[in-house]
């Protein structure tokens, strides 16, 4: 939806103030993009079944931070863009 949209852009708009202010306030755009990224992207729900192997914990370890990579960059596609907010 439009809100959601809207509000992603205007966090990135925000995040993009921060970084403008790096040099006083110590934030680094990795840190931000991870941070946000993580708490702005959730993981789809899938359902889970009986019969599904779990995955060894080195495997989820992983797959988690592989996750926690893609979400990062996304934000900080948007965060490093030049679109107009």
């Amino acid at each position: 939806p439009d809100c959601h949209k809207n509000t992603f852009l205007y966090i990135c708009a925000f995040l993009q103030e921060l970084l403008q202010h790096s040099d006083k306030n110590g934030h680094e755009v990795k840190f931000l993009c991870t941070m946000f990224g993580e708490v702005m992207l959730r993981q789809p729900v899938t359902p889970t079944s009986a019969k599904v192997q779990t995955p060894s914990t080195k495997d989820r370890r992983s797959k988690l931070r592989e996750e926690e990579a893609k979400k990062a960059a996304f934000v900080h596609h948007f965060v490093n863009s030049d679109v107009d907010f």
